[in-house]
């Protein structure tokens, strides 16, 4: 009987897939039903028996097993119940007998996705008879959206995927119009010698949706060409999430906190409850590593409402930059509003930055804006809208693939401060769409190295772009046909379309367009699933969905 060693690995990848996952979803709380979709939660098996159990090196295939292991054996070697408590002895043995192999399970592979840059580990089938399995509880008339990521190894090596509504004890009538079948899909388009790297992913996402007529789904997944190491075909993130898959409408709020900053004198000069605390101290929400509490004007201590924090990042400045104070200056002298002076931030040291993550909607164009003063000639800020938290600037670059937005500013020197009639700040605005379901705003400007040279920040503000009446007509314009299809989507609107973006149901732009001809969108290429299309005609915005079949 196998038996394995189950260990938690960091949750860096997991988090970012959860949040893709996450993207389309935003009426309720959504969560990925899989165990481990990931498939490196877990580095399962180590080379030694204890107890008389045999154990193998890195095993993290486990969660797809259709005759999962009882047991499971902890890193600190203790015998514990295997969370994978489903179990189809009885097709394993129809497989057995009919497929010609004994080994149904899927291979354990270290040639998964890259996540941020980094490898992760994945499943695979590489014999005719291996198959992926895993029962998952689920609410009868729920629609739910599957998304698995596939590589073939060689051409014409397909998968087929099945979201079975019940145990089945053999495949002898399995096909995709089964009455056992509530979701088919085939891959055959998913083939990429090469593998993933950093920079490079070369697995293709398949998405589709289906509506769960019982109350658990069987996620089932075979490759019958895929007969050996040359011609199989490898899985990561997979996912099933309950839920619509169209996002609403994002509004023009502005998204940042403490935008104004000034919003709070978050600190009084004297010390309670043993509090040592600082006077006018507003810079608080551009903190990287932001205060657990703060007291609020009344003396009251509360939980910061910054919950952001990046320990890595404020580390590696104080390492590499030569000042431990990563966090803006509090100033009085922010711009004026109405006549009345208003308090800002200011970076008067090199290692000092603006630090703030906002959660965001994939796919949607936003604008930033934000004021500044630089008292001294030639000192520069450089403001990034990074997509994810990065631990070093070793590598960051207006082009490096953690920006979705960049801006230089270099001309809002002024050495007079603003007064009630002369507003002596520059405002800088640019636009960038979201990747992912959050944007950090990230300040520098190294050369703002003291009190002759520092810059001033005010009224920093992100907002989605939303056109009201006009994007609304600009919609109901747009009809798309046909709809699903197969190679081409003909879009009939009497606007002129400039650009056209294709976002899968993860969030990831799969096709950017911007010269459309005849107004064709060739989406032959894409893999079978949802989609939803972003059309702009200069001024407004529209969203559709379409299916490729």
């Amino acid at each position: 009987m196998k038996k394995t060693l189950l260990f938690k690995r960091k949750f860096k990848t997991i988090t970012a897939l959860c949040m893709l996952c996450f993207c389309f979803n935003y009426g309720f709380s959504q969560t990925n039903l899989v165990q481990n979709g990931t498939a490196d939660e877990y580095t399962i098996e180590s080379d030694d028996t204890a107890n008389g159990l045999t154990k193998n090196v890195d095993d993290n295939a486990d969660a797809w097993d259709m005759t999962p292991n009882s047991k499971v054996f902890q890193n600190d070697g203790t015998e514990v119940d295997s969370p994978y408590t489903w179990s189809n002895s009885d097709l394993a043995d129809w497989l057995a007998s009919n497929c010609g192999d004994a080994d149904e399970q899927p291979g354990s592979t270290s040639d998964g996705n890259y996540v941020n840059g980094e490898k992760t580990r994945g499943v695979k089938i590489n014999e005719a008879c291996r198959r992926l399995y895993q029962e998952v509880a689920v609410t009868i008339g729920t629609e739910y959206t599957f998304s698995i990521e596939s590589r073939s190894e060689a051409e014409g090596v397909p998968s087929e995927v099945f979201m079975l509504n019940t145990a089945i004890d053999s495949e002898a009538t399995l096909s995709s119009t089964s009455t056992e079948v509530d979701g088919y899909m085939l891959i055959s388009n998913d083939f990429n010698e090469d593998k993933s790297n950093a920079t490079t992913n070369n697995f293709t996402t398949t998405t589709f949706s289906f509506t769960a007529t019982t109350s658990k789904v069987i996620i089932y997944v075979r490759a019958p060409l895929a007969v050996d190491s040359s011609n199989e075909v490898f899985y990561d993130n997979i996912s099933l999430i309950s839920g619509t898959t169209t996002p609403p409408p994002p509004t023009n709020e502005n998204l940042v906190q403490n935008g104004t900053a000034d919003d709070y004198t978050i600190e009084s000069d004297d010390t309670a409850n043993g509090l040592t605390k600082n006077v006018d101290d507003n810079a608080d929400a551009w903190d990287m590593t932001p205060n657990s509490k703060v007291f609020q004007n009344d003396g009251t201590e509360v939980d910061s409402p910054y919950t952001w924090r990046n320990s890595d990042l404020a580390d590696w400045l104080a390492s590499n930059c030569g000042d431990a104070d990563e966090q803006p200056g509090s100033t009085s002298d922010g711009n004026y509003v109405n006549g009345e002076k208003t308090r800002g931030v200011k970076i008067n040291e090199a290692c000092r930055r603006l630090y703030q993550e906002v959660a965001v909607t994939i796919g949607t164009e936003y604008t930033f804006s934000i004021e500044s003063r630089s008292e001294a000639e030639g000192v520069p800020s450089e403001v990034f809208m990074l997509n994810t938290a990065i631990d070093s600037e070793a590598t960051l670059s207006s082009t490096s693939t953690e920006v979705d937005g960049y801006m230089l500013i270099s001309n809002d020197f002024n050495e007079d401060k603003s007064n009630a009639t002369t507003n002596n700040f520059t405002t800088t605005t640019f636009s960038f769409t979201a990747t992912t379901s959050k944007v950090i705003i990230y300040v520098r400007a190294p050369l703002a190295v003291d009190s002759d040279n520092e810059v001033f920040y005010d009224n920093l503000e992100l907002r989605a772009v939303v056109a009201a009446s006009v994007k609304d007509v600009f919609a109901d314009n747009i009809s798309m046909y046909p709809n699903p299809a197969n190679n081409f989507i003909n879009i009939s609107t009497p606007e002129e379309i400039s650009s056209v973006e294709v976002y899968n149901i993860v969030g990831k732009r799969v096709l950017s367009i911007k010269n459309l001809k005849n107004n064709q969108v060739d989406i032959s290429n894409l893999s079978s699933g949802m989609y939803m299309l972003r059309l702009t005609n200069g001024t407004s915005i529209a969203t559709k969905k379409i299916i490729k079949q």
